[in-house]
């Protein structure tokens, strides 16, 4: 038997997770540490992280 997932999906831009609102405004919504603190809490199995600033490719290490 089949079970449902759930899958959180962050966006990351300049080091703070944003909301995407018709891919070019960013509505920043706050750190990503507490972001996936929340999701962590309400039991989500899985969290895809993504990065969408354009700049330094290694700006994934920043968040750690």
């Amino acid at each position: 038997m089949l079970s449902r997932r759930l899958i959180g999906t962050v966006l990351t831009k300049e080091n703070h997770v944003v909301q995407s609102i018709g891919f070019k405004r960013h509505l920043p919504l706050g750190k990503p540490n507490v972001t996936v603190g929340f999701l962590d809490q309400w039991g989500i199995d899985e969290i895809f992280l993504m990065d969408i600033d354009s700049g330094d490719w290694n700006s994934v290490e920043k968040l750690r």
